[in-house]
């Protein structure tokens, strides 16, 4: 509510249900009461967007496997790197291709700028892009 004035408008930040987040002047805005369906047990972050429709998550560079566990509420979750090999520390950081096992449901991390899945960003993903771009490289993960 109201976290800045600007052209004569109050601005309020605002989060869609995807997670998206962004700004509106708030004479758009209408305060409705409604309650949370009983089933949300998914939660995105800032750092965190989980498309549940195409099982996708997307994730910012500082992500971890905690940070995960964390966005799906009473759930117990487990994560596999891309050979398969299972994490258990939270602390891990988590790589494009790595895979979040949540009950039933399989997720893909994708993670921002991690084009080769090593969980890092480094200047081996920007010689993949920058392969990809001129022709003379492909990605895939």
């Amino acid at each position: 509510k109201n976290v800045a004035n600007s052209n004569g408008y109050d601005w309020d930040k605002v989060q869609t249900t995807s997670g998206k987040i962004g700004y509106v002047a708030s004479i758009y805005l209408q305060s409705i009461e409604t309650e949370q369906p009983p089933n949300n047990e998914i939660v995105s972050t800032d750092e965190i967007s989980i498309d549940t429709n195409e099982k996708i998550i997307y994730c910012l560079p500082e992500v971890t496997f905690k940070d995960v566990n964390d966005s799906f509420i009473g759930k117990s979750i487990s994560v596999k790197l891309i050979d398969g090999t299972e994490i258990t520390d939270l602390e891990t950081s988590l790589g494009t291709g790595m895979q979040i096992i949540v009950e039933d449901n399989i997720y893909q991390i994708i993670k921002s700028g991690d084009i080769n899945g090593d969980g890092q960003i480094k200047a081996s993903d920007y010689v993949l892009i920058k392969n990809y771009i001129m022709g003379t490289g492909k990605i895939s993960i």
